[in-house]
């Protein structure tokens, strides 16, 4: 009689325990999580803007040193004033710096003409310059080539038409101050001006470094498990090395994700269903991206999204 009772208290505990390894496998009914937020995304970046406008805002290369190739269709008299644009432009803003390279290697190409580009208020242009090619960004706008085309050859002993669209060639608009490099008329006496410094130097003291961050999440639990989709970016100035995703809860870290590169301004998006859950209690999922280097960012504060269950 009792063996048979053993028998019968073995057979329900064993029923019992694979009742609840069931349960505890079977996703429950779905329950969103809600997104109390990623750290700041705010950059905290702050440039000293100053009279002389700018094309856009935090727009600049991402390199201190920058490249240069002077066309063959420029005179010798033409190639070394551009030259002597370039090194007034260091002595100025020391900050920047300028190398002679091939012109497939070239960040910015100038070229000449003598041909006379007439205005309609009958004067003539005497150059053009600016950013030939940049990428728009949320953070930057990355300037990848600038171009220079000098036209009318100058009177002036200073290299003021060379300085003027180097200028633009960096994001500077016109000003109406007679006395700025920057005033779309030309004289000897124009200068490069102490705002223009300042805003140069602000802007290029920061270092070029990616900024990786999570852009958006969305997350449901059942019971045990979780399925998720987040999507993270680089709004840095340069390419990221290989990017991980850890989620984690209150009570442990639960996996590790790797989203491979991430270029410039691109993104990657993760979607994981079924991901196991350490408890059935833990209600707070915590995402954190980095680089598999630990290597520095524009800005830590945005790595990081916290979803929890909705009331």
């Amino acid at each position: 009689m009792w063996k048979s009772i053993i028998a019968v208290v073995l057979t329900l505990a064993f029923l019992a325990f694979a009742i609840g390894f069931f349960y505890s496998q079977v996703p429950g009914a779905p329950v969103e999580l809600g997104w109390i937020g990623a750290d700041s995304t705010d950059d905290g970046i702050e440039i000293e803007y100053g009279a002389t406008p700018v094309f856009s805002e935090n727009m600049r290369f991402n390199h201190n040193l920058i490249s240069y190739y002077i066309e063959s269709d420029c005179s010798e008299e033409r190639k070394q004033k551009m030259k002597t644009a370039f090194g007034i432009f260091h002595d100025e803003i020391n900050i920047i710096s300028f190398y002679e390279a091939q012109k497939t290697d070239a960040d910015i190409l100038v070229g000449c003409s003598r041909s006379y580009v007439e205005t309609d208020n009958n004067m003539f242009i005497a150059g053009e310059g600016g950013p030939s090619q940049y990428l728009n960004g949320t953070l930057f706008d990355v300037i990848l080539e600038g171009k220079i085309t000098l036209y009318k050859e100058s009177s002036c002993d200073y290299p003021v038409i060379e300085l003027h669209e180097l200028m633009h060639v960096f994001g500077f608009n016109h000003i109406n101050n007679i006395k700025s490099i920057m005033h779309k008329v030309s004289n000897c006496e124009q200068r490069i001006t102490p705002d223009m410094v300042d805003t140069m130097t602000s802007l290029y003291e920061i270092n070029a470094l990616p900024d990786i961050y999570i852009d958006n999440v969305n997350a449901t639990k059942k019971r045990y498990y979780l399925d998720f989709e987040v999507t993270v970016r680089n709004r840095g100035m340069v390419d990221a090395g290989e990017v991980v995703l850890m989620v984690s809860t209150e009570s442990d870290e639960m996996q590790e994700f790797s989203l491979e590169d991430l270029p410039i301004y691109t993104a990657r998006t993760l979607m994981v269903q079924n991901l196991k859950l350490p408890s059935r209690f833990d209600e707070q999922i915590t995402f954190n991206v980095s680089l598999v280097d630990n290597s520095q960012e524009i800005d830590f504060r945005n790595n990081v999204a916290v979803m929890v269950v909705e009331d």
